[in-house]
């Protein structure tokens, strides 16, 4: 398994080859409420389709969310997006991967310095062996949302780029940016 820091890349594909099934997790231990979100997009970057709580599979059901997560804290994933590369809609280049902060009414405003040890992680879901894991180490301060990750594809080539991007959004403000 690779650690990585923002910024950085690892080729998916070569990494683990003949790599068909992906669990993407994110997990964070801090009692909130955080929405993960999987916008799937061209090669130009323009918006296919969101997984996100609302809408949980793609049309095709290739990417699929395992649930909402409201509360948050305790150990491991606490959301998953399932992808399954060889069904993808042969339009998808890239999958955004994002997460925001479900605003509770009356509790304040917070943001994601509020919360703690957030991470992204790609399992090979046919071996069990994850790939890689971005751990979280920005403080968000100001930012309701995060960019966590991209997977972009360069030919049949599948690659993971940690972003580590805050921002600030609900799930359509931040579909906005691909349309």
């Amino acid at each position: 398994m690779i650690n990585l820091s923002k910024g950085q890349t690892i080729d998916l594909t070569k990494k683990e080859v003949g790599l068909k099934h992906l669990d993407v997790g994110l997990g964070w231990i801090t009692r909130m409420d955080l929405d993960t979100i999987a916008y799937l997009l061209d090669s130009n970057d323009k918006h296919i389709e969101t997984v996100y709580f609302g809408i949980k599979e793609s049309k095709n059901k290739s990417v699929r969310l395992s649930g909402d997560d409201l509360v948050g804290g305790g150990a491991g994933d606490n959301e998953v997006i399932y992808i399954d590369l060889d069904k993808l809609d042969s339009r998808v280049q890239k999958i955004a991967l994002y997460a925001n902060i479900f605003k509770f009414f009356g509790l304040g405003k917070k943001t994601f310095s509020d919360v703690k040890d957030a991470y992204i992680r790609v399992v090979n879901r046919d071996t069990g062996k994850e790939i890689c894991k971005y751990v979280l180490a920005e403080n968000g301060a100001g930012c309701d949302a995060f960019h966590f990750a991209d997977l972009v594809k360069n030919g049949s080539e599948w690659k993971f780029v940690a972003v580590g991007n805050g921002c600030n959004g609900s799930v359509d403000k931040l579909r906005k940016k691909y349309l």
